[in-house]
């Protein structure tokens, strides 16, 4: 069976990069979390609501996944759809 190499890499963009904006959102909420803790001595907070809403503005990558992809296609010459 031969493999579609271009929807295997559209897989991976729409894996991959709303989980590195999952993973960016949650990192830069404790740096500041942390730096505010350590420069201010302000409460450290962190909570579930925190997780809420970086799964929801990881949302946003989708579209800029298929975006990604769309450009890598033309730039390369990939036909999208069709041979």
């Amino acid at each position: 069976m031969k493999k579609n190499k271009k929807y295997l890499v559209l897989l991976n963009y729409l894996i991959f990069l709303p989980f590195m904006g999952f993973l960016l959102i949650i990192i830069m909420r404790l740096l500041i979390s942390l730096i505010l803790l350590i420069k201010y001595d302000i409460a450290f907070e962190f909570g579930i609501h925190d997780i809420c809403l970086a799964g929801k503005a990881a949302c946003i990558w989708f579209p800029l996944a298929l975006g990604v992809w769309c450009y890598e296609c033309f730039h390369y010459g990939i036909k999208i759809f069709g041979k």
